[in-house]
């Protein structure tokens, strides 16, 4: 019985879409950071260069030299280019991303992206990083993954050339996906347990951070100026410390709440304000983003699995479905036309004919929700919307679970 439930867990058959959408969303990513379009602290700051190379002269080059290059140990038999050699290797490697994250022979393309990344981390101990590592991973699961059955050109050539009606791809092996969750868990966890210490718990050390310079950028500016203008030094010292015990908690937190279905939204948010409060603080390059995107791994976008029913007849139900369809980048939603004079869709029992007036919402979970609930709730499944909806759709959530009881 226990392994059938571990076989299940790892091997179970799924749709592949979360796994096609993070590698759009997360070689994106990457490809950002080949472009140099990763400082978030400071807009100005961001650059394009195409091709962007690490090394920007042979002088800086140390990979070819024994004395300077520090190989990982075991590793020490792993050739290294020369620099125009190195070079060259960056330039093929920007235009594989590329195509990998368009979903151009995929496979292929996604493979040597993979490989070549893995080569540059793992040819001197000085190319390690952890944003780095975090992307050496991924990148791995992705690249050798199939990650193209959505979202692809791949997909779209190979609909076009058979000529056929849209047909929902088959469900595949879980594992990729499972192992993306894991990883995201396990570096939660060990960055939990790495900050259990009273200079973290009590925010000494992001008072420190503040304190030395380390944290800049226009957020923490414009936290200066309102603390300055208000003369709220005091206050400013307790919210920065605030900053360092919400972060162990907040990790320590998500290293199990992404798992458990009634905190996951609640986990994502507090994950995507600790992220983005990392991010907009802190030199980290795209790690934050990185982090932020393999949320994708614990989200179902499942295609027409909830349904909202609507009043064409009604100017309101139209514009709102009209803006619902503009933002369905996943089609969550199936979209029915329930007019009065129609025959109904909806069982009678399930939603009554008063609500049907208003905006009717059937999840996949079989919840109903109507009107305002139902609209705050169709908002928090639109990637766009997400942030700005949580909240509200939440605490509608919670005043309907203290009604009912």
């Amino acid at each position: 019985m226990i392994l059938k439930h571990w076989n299940k867990f790892w091997f179970d058959s799924d749709s592949s879409q979360s796994l096609c959408l993070l590698r759009v969303f997360f070689v994106t990513i990457f490809l950002m950071k080949l472009l140099g379009i990763s400082n978030m602290q400071y807009i100005e700051k961001l650059y394009l260069d195409f091709p962007l190379h690490y090394f920007k002269s042979i002088q800086h080059y140390y990979l070819d030299q024994d004395a300077f290059r520090m190989p990982i140990r075991g590793l020490e038999w792993l050739p290294a280019p020369s620099f125009e050699t190195y070079n060259r290797i960056e330039d093929v490697l920007l235009i594989t991303t590329i195509f990998f994250v368009i979903g151009l022979y995929t496979r292929i393309n996604g493979t040597i992206t993979a490989t070549i990344y893995l080569y540059f981390f793992l040819l001197s101990q000085f190319t390690y990083r952890h944003h780095v590592m975090n992307l050496v991973i991924v990148l791995l699961i992705l690249g050798f993954s199939r990650c193209y059955d959505h979202y692809s050109l791949d997909r779209f050539i190979k609909r076009k050339r058979e000529k056929t009606n849209f047909v929902e791809p088959k469900e595949r092996c879980v594992l990729p996906l499972r192992l993306v969750q894991v990883f995201l868990s396990i570096i939660y966890f060990f960055s939990f347990i790495q900050k259990l210490h009273p200079h973290w718990i009590t925010g000494d050390i992001t008072l420190l951070f503040y304190q030395q310079g380390s944290v800049s950028g226009y957020f923490s500016d414009f936290l200066d100026f309102i603390f300055h203008k208000y003369n709220l030094i005091e206050f400013s010292h307790s919210f920065w410390k605030f900053l360092g015990t919400f972060t162990v908690f907040a990790e320590g937190f998500l290293s199990f709440g992404l798992w458990i279905l009634r905190f996951r939204r609640f986990a994502i948010f507090i994950g995507m304000i600790l992220h983005l409060g990392i991010g907009f603080t802190v030199s980290i390059e795209t790690f934050s983003l990185q982090m932020i995107v393999l949320y994708i791994a614990f989200i179902n976008p499942k295609s027409h699995q909830n349904t909202v029913y609507y009043d064409s007849s009604n100017k309101r139900h139209r514009i709102f479905v009209r803006i619902g369809k503009m933002l369905d980048w996943l089609r969550r939603y199936n979209w029915v036309d329930n007019r009065p004079y129609k025959s109904p869709v909806i069982n009678k029992k399930d939603i009554s004919p008063s609500n049907i007036k208003s905006i009717s919402l059937q999840t996949s979970d079989n919840e109903k929700r109507n009107g305002l609930s139902a609209v705050l709730y169709i908002f928090t499944l639109f990637p766009a919307t997400f942030f700005f909806f949580y909240i509200p759709s939440a605490l509608d959530n919670w005043r309907i679970k203290i009604k009912s009881i």
